[in-house]
């Protein structure tokens, strides 16, 4: 990213570079629910990355759970898959086509986190549990530090990985499911801000209900459910520094790793409050959903399909 905001290769940072992306699916080379995989041979992937060429894209989105399938060791691949997935890099970096690599999505884990396809497994939280950060990881080291026997490359050393994306939808963590589980943090974060009970009675007010001390503070709910004022500053405050932190420790880790093109994360808000978390980013990546199917499953037989536009339902936030 250069000096303007814009995004630029290394050797010529003064002149800007627009990429214009299509996102493949976990079922291009993996298995996304019960769709098996569509591209199984060589000449399947070249055509495909011929396609992407001949309709203009210059960027591929990539989602690293598709090499998992279910039922692998932890942090163990589909050998299949994985090799599906360095083939299609590399016919891509043949044509001179760059990657945006959606590294782990919070539910789908090499370590056999919680994943949509078994509810059995554990849930996943970066916030409260040290070992679900090693294992973000250790999952983001084996995808960005193997070498592509096809390239010969490490992914992150190799430049047709332009640039990375830590969770994808980061922010549901603090949206739903049972957030009482924050109570911990929730408790310090306030005790640390207003040292005394009384301080916080008096910020938050007669209308809001204060706790008799620190340690009754045993919930916490989503910002939606309290009325304006400064209890929900406060959790704008909290979750806000929360996702800061977790974001700044896997840019970092990436750093570690030796990647060094540009990150960012939490693709969901679009509120003011998800701006603060994203003024630190190095660029900004939002998600928007258009014609997408509903229904159980999402998609097997029998389930609907919206008709929004793509530019009424995802280009709503719009750049010069």
């Amino acid at each position: 990213v250069n000096a303007q905001g814009r995004f630029a290769f290394e050797k010529c940072p003064d002149r800007p570079v627009r990429f214009l992306s299509v996102c493949t699916t976990a079922r291009i080379y993996g298995t996304y629910f019960v769709v098996p995989p569509e591209l199984t041979t060589r000449k399947s992937i070249e055509e495909y990355a011929d396609a992407i060429r001949r309709s203009g894209y210059n960027m591929v989105r990539f989602w690293g759970n598709a090499l998992r399938r279910g039922g692998e060791k932890a942090f163990a691949y589909n050998p299949e898959a994985k090799d599906r997935h360095d083939y299609l890099i590399f016919c891509l970096k043949k044509r001179g086509i760059y990657i945006m690599y959606t590294l782990v999505n919070p539910m789908m884990r090499f370590d056999n986190g919680k994943n949509w396809h078994d509810p059995r497994e554990k849930e996943v939280d970066y916030y409260l549990n040290e070992a679900d950060r090693e294992a973000w990881k250790r999952t983001v080291r084996e995808l960005l530090g193997a070498v592509n026997p096809y390239t010969g490359t490490r992914l992150a050393d190799d430049p047709v990985l332009a640039r990375c994306d830590t969770n994808n939808e980061q922010e549901f963590a603090f949206l739903r499911g049972d957030l009482n589980k924050y109570a911990p943090l929730w408790r310090a974060f306030l005790q640390q801000k207003y040292g005394t009970v009384a301080a916080l009675k008096a910020a938050w007010g007669k209308e809001v209900a204060t706790p008799a001390d620190f340690d009754a503070i045993r919930t916490f709910s989503a910002l939606q459910n309290d009325p304006p004022g400064m209890l929900q500053r406060d959790k704008t405050e909290f979750i806000t520094e929360q996702e800061k932190k977790l974001f700044d420790w896997q840019r970092a880790t990436l750093r570690e790793i030796g990647f060094r093109g540009p990150v960012t994360g939490f693709l969901l808000g679009r509120s003011i409050r998800n701006g603060e978390v994203r003024a630190g980013m190095d660029f900004v990546a939002l998600n928007g959903y258009h014609a997408h199917p509903y229904g159980a499953g999402s998609v097997t037989h029998g389930k609907s399909l919206e008709q929004s536009s793509s530019v009424g339902a995802a280009a709503l936030t719009m750049r010069n």
